[in-house]
């Protein structure tokens, strides 16, 4: 039973590092300042929708990852994707991978991923822990 749950918990970091390092091809978009926060501590750059909305996109990106709220971010991601789709037509928009990232850790906001993530990785390298999955 143990070796099952090592094989999960190793499945589930290569799939939260994978996305994490993914989002470094493009634009991270967060609902707010915590979930910004949230990103940096662990090494992801991310703005706000309202600073999308201003236009400070730092780069013309390949593609825009939207990463709202799994319960209360629609309404932001609808302005969002409605903004990108008109500044940058060439590029796509990636709603998938920030709601993965959340199923994964069992979160439902940005701004909840840090614990999760280090647990993960403590979980992965074999690392004893108090957290049941």
């Amino acid at each position: 039973m143990k070796r099952v749950q090592r094989t999960r918990d190793e499945a589930r970091y290569r799939f939260v590092e994978g996305t994490l390092d993914g989002f470094g091809e493009g634009v991270v978009v967060a609902e707010g300042d915590h979930d910004v926060r949230a990103y940096k501590k662990v090494s992801v750059e991310a703005i706000t929708v309202n600073q999308l909305l201003k236009g400070a996109v730092p780069r013309a990106p390949r593609i825009f990852f939207l990463t709202m709220d799994l319960n209360d971010g629609k309404e932001k991601e609808r302005k969002a994707r409605s903004y990108i789709l008109e500044k940058f037509p060439q590029s796509k928009i990636n709603t998938s991978a920030g709601e993965g990232l959340q199923k994964a850790l069992g979160v439902t906001s940005i701004e909840e991923i840090v614990g999760p993530i280090k647990e993960v990785k403590r979980r992965a390298s074999g690392e004893k822990t108090g957290t049941v999955w």
